[in-house]
């Protein structure tokens, strides 16, 4: 009888402790998971001088270079900058915008110099520490592209 006793006590305890610790260890796994998310969903917020570029050299001759080129200033939710496609050997497109920035996009107004025409066009710029996606204008345009982060110089 004494025996049944300390068993069902151990028995007891022990299944207390396991409950215990399996509590303790879900919300530690929960605790974990919040932090995460948060992280996930944590937007870095880019500020100061950003610069991207594509260097396209060609096939044949490598000291020729298309190069295009993403110049940014942000200064709170304002973002100005430059915005540039160089090819070696057609009519380069060079232009300036200006625009707001929430969640790391930019809404912009392109203003740029193309074939001896000024034109204007509204863009919107994705950007992270690695990469910047622009989308917009005309599709003949060709002002969507991916452009590399680069260290400004």
């Amino acid at each position: 009888m004494l025996n049944k006793l300390i068993i069902s006590t151990f028995t007891l305890f022990a299944g207390l402790f396991i409950t215990a610790c399996n509590q303790s260890n879900q919300q530690s796994r929960s605790a974990e998971n919040k932090e995460e998310v948060q992280e996930k969903t944590q937007v870095t917020k880019l500020e100061g001088e950003i610069c991207y570029k594509n260097v396209f050299p060609y096939r044949d001759n490598p000291m020729m270079k298309d190069i295009q080129e993403l110049n940014l200033v942000i200064d709170g939710d304002q973002v100005s900058g430059e915005y540039n496609w160089l090819p070696a050997e057609k009519d380069q497109r060079k232009g300036s915008l200006t625009g707001t920035i929430e969640d790391n996009i930019i809404i912009a107004e392109y203003q740029f110099m193309q074939e001896g025409n000024e034109e204007t066009a509204s863009i919107t710029i994705d950007i992270d520490h690695q990469k910047a996606v622009i989308v917009g204008g005309n599709p003949e345009l060709g002002l969507n592209a991916t452009i590399k982060k680069i260290d400004c110089e």
